[in-house]
């Protein structure tokens, strides 16, 4: 999708216009300079799966598991991971971002701060039901969607219910034959 088809999309709220994505107000969609501009951080997430535009996918939990493979920017970045027990989007390569999702296994909610302070919550599961954020990106904005999926599913259960498959890169010598 080119960068004049995202306005043919359906509207959706920003995130200045709620406080909650949830079951109810399921998704929002940043502006362009919003999609770009710093770090999309996501505090309270327990796994983050990501997908880069070459559908290189790869997985991270808080407590520093990894799956897949990682996506390393021109800056040496990471363009998707953990900071401490902050989930990042590195926005200033966002081009080369397809898709995240962030999981939460706590009884906590879920948090999403861009640079300019914005900010909206993801409520814990409830009632079985856990809320995962999926983060996407459309042309020249990411979109935040609520997602449910049962709460007694294994990480590896939701990645497949998302699509996500890990890529596995193959190992390298540094011995010359």
């Amino acid at each position: 999708m080119t960068d004049h088809e995202v306005a043919l999309l359906f509207t959706v709220p920003g995130i200045k216009d709620i406080y909650e994505l949830n079951l109810e107000h399921r998704a929002l969609r940043l502006t362009p300079l919003q999609s770009s501009v710093g770090t999309l951080l996501v505090t309270g997430s327990t796994a983050v799966a990501w997908e880069d535009v070459r559908r290189v996918v790869g997985a991270q939990t808080a407590d520093g598991h990894r799956a897949g493979s990682s996506t390393m920017t021109s800056g040496n970045r990471e363009l998707v991971g953990y900071h401490g027990s902050d989930a990042l989007i590195t926005l200033r390569h966002v081009r080369e971002f397809r898709r995240a999702i962030f999981i939460n296994r706590s009884n906590s909610p879920m948090g999403v701060r861009l640079f300019s302070g914005d900010n909206v919550a993801l409520p814990p599961a409830t009632n079985g039901t856990q809320i995962v954020l999926l983060v996407h990106r459309i042309g020249n904005v990411l979109e935040l969607r609520a997602e449910p999926v049962p709460h007694d599913w294994p990480d590896l259960q939701i990645w497949q219910e998302f699509d996500f498959s890990m890529t596995h890169r193959a190992p390298t010598s540094n011995r010359l034959h």
